[in-house]
């Protein structure tokens, strides 16, 4: 909105949200898998079944999430993909059912046996945050439009509640 009615724009499109892991079944909408999973022992497996969060951080799976976001890409590059795989074979089904019913109907919908086969996933851009040029004494370059919370206070990072990537 604010590119189209000619305000300045930010010099980097970096401040862009993206889900880490939203499910990545051809045809359908991409389905936030919950932060939670990772926590609970999920890994990040390529095409070729290697778990690759470790080569980019100490602590694998558990990295802050623009890191582990950066990883997903990167790696898809690497390995020249459409998606990486997220793997819960490892958790016990019914601790996994009790404990993500959503993801587990999600997942029985398109018939991905959670117990026995990977979730392909693939980063998605959420929604914008930034990228109108601000500053605390004029907010914008267009009279009248403001940038308000984060942009306004200056409080982007990436780690503390954002994914960066940059392309």
């Amino acid at each position: 909105m604010a590119y189209r009615a000619g305000a300045r724009r930010c010099r980097t499109w970096r401040w862009c949200s993206f889900i880490r892991r939203p499910l990545y079944v051809a045809g359908s909408s991409r389905a936030l898998i919950t932060e939670a999973v990772r926590g609970e022992g999920a890994y990040l497996l390529d095409r070729n079944g290697k778990r690759f969060m470790p080569d980019y951080h100490s602590m694998g799976e558990l990295a802050p999430r623009d890191v582990v976001s950066r990883a997903i890409v990167e790696q898809i590059r690497k390995t020249n993909f459409t998606h990486v795989y997220l793997d819960v074979r490892h958790l016990p089904i019914q601790q996994f059912r009790e404990r993500f019913p959503q993801l587990a109907m999600l997942t029985d919908e398109f018939g991905i046996d959670v117990s026995k086969e990977l979730i392909p996933v693939h980063p998605a851009a959420h929604y914008m945050i930034g990228g109108v040029r601000c500053r605390p004494e004029r907010p914008t370059s267009l009279n009248g439009l403001y940038a308000v919370v984060r942009p306004a206070a200056r409080v982007f990072t990436a780690q503390i509640a954002w994914e960066v990537i940059r392309f």
